[in-house]
């Protein structure tokens, strides 16, 4: 049975997405083929009312050069100043919601594993006004944790210490809550002697950097090695274990979750009909803020994708022959034919050549005199 292009484009997107090298890579490649397996035409864009230059994937380099390096609105000593904050402050909130048990379903029973929960990722900011729909902070009596409702519950002491501050009282029923971790930013300006306008241009790229570049970052990071697992069981490299039936079960959860086996109509005027399924990127790239992700909508804009290919893909049981990892350069690909071993990457083409011309030597050498 041959495999079909619609399932190719799924495999191809996971195999590309671990793949890659960083997370810059990875965050572009996981676009550009979420592009071509979920957005056939401009249309798409025009249903959303979306721009196609908010799909720029924002990874480090472009924020290192267009943010810091190239940036004639900031001095030498406030490059400097970011840079090193950011080098010597990494991200804080990697945290988890709850802990428990799950099971797995196996050919021999069931898995029990143990899970530490979605991991929330974020960080304290600079402002948030109290709104009941979006969730609000709570200070405690004796300063020392904040209750986030509607958000992840009761933050542990140690996390807890990094959305220390103060409330100040805006009027209107609305408070603004200064934390320490930007009191941090503000003493580095102080003591590099900066203006209240360039403490302020400093506290802004540092506030984007730390609650939407950093977090998509480390997101991708998690996510690509957990997949990466999964694909070397898959693909016949390594064996099942708690950790890969873990992230299985994670997406088995998600797809579950969001219904991506659903089904829409859409009814003609002359009376026929049209069923279309719910894909995972229908409206996702409006979950963008100057090119990044919200970061609570981190879990729906990869997860989602990941485990509507993952259970597209692997539907059909044939499909799983398909998926090989080179034995040249250890990249996981989508294979023509299933006993192909070798990728189609250029240099794995060009160093498969040689091989095949030295065994041909070796073989025959008087007729390579």
């Amino acid at each position: 049975m041959v495999i079909s292009d619609k399932h190719r484009l799924y495999g191809e997107l996971l195999c590309n997405f671990v793949n890659a090298k960083n997370s810059d890579e990875a965050g572009k490649v996981f676009m550009e083929n979420a592009r071509k397996a979920f957005i056939q035409d401009m249309n798409y864009y025009r249903e959303y009312n979306l721009d196609p230059q908010d799909d720029k994937f924002p990874t480090l380099k472009d924020f290192k050069n267009d943010m810091i390096d190239n940036n004639e609105k900031l001095t030498d000593v406030q490059k400097t100043l970011i840079k090193d904050f950011i080098e010597n402050h990494p991200s804080h909130l990697h945290f988890t919601e709850h802990s428990g048990m799950d099971s797995f379903r196996g050919l021999n029973g069931d898995y029990n594993i143990h899970y530490l929960g979605r991991p929330i990722v974020g960080y304290a900011p600079n402002q948030l006004f109290e709104d009941p729909n979006y969730g609000s902070m709570e200070e405690s009596e004796d300063g020392r944790s904040v209750t986030i409702s509607g958000g992840g519950g009761r933050l542990s002491k140690k996390k807890s210490k990094e959305f220390q501050g103060e409330w100040e009282d805006m009027g209107n029923g609305c408070k603004i809550f200064n934390s320490a971790f930007n009191k941090k930013i503000k003493s580095v300006c102080m003591k590099s002697n900066l203006s209240e306008k360039e403490t302020q241009k400093v506290t802004y790229i540092l506030d984007y950097y730390f609650n939407f570049i950093e977090p998509e970052h480390n997101y991708i990071g998690r996510i690509t090695n957990d997949l990466r697992n999964v694909l070397d069981v898959l693909s016949g490299q390594k064996k099942f274990d708690g950790k890969v039936l873990g992230t299985l079960s994670k997406y088995e959860s998600i797809h579950t979750a969001h219904n991506l086996r659903a089904s829409y109509i859409v009814a003609n005027d002359n009376g026929s009909i049209k069923i279309h399924d719910y894909l995972p990127f229908d409206g996702g790239f409006s979950f963008v803020r100057d090119g990044c992700r919200i970061s609570e909508d981190l879990e729906y804009y990869y997860d989602v994708t990941i485990a509507f290919c993952l259970f597209e893909f692997f539907k059909e049981e044939s499909n799983q022959k398909y998926l090989k990892k080179c034995l040249l350069c250890g990249d996981f690909f989508i294979a023509a034919d299933t006993r192909r071993t070798k990728c189609y990457s250029p240099k794995c083409i060009k160093k498969y050549e040689r091989e095949k011309k030295r065994k041909q030597r070796e073989d025959d050498p008087v007729k390579y005199l």
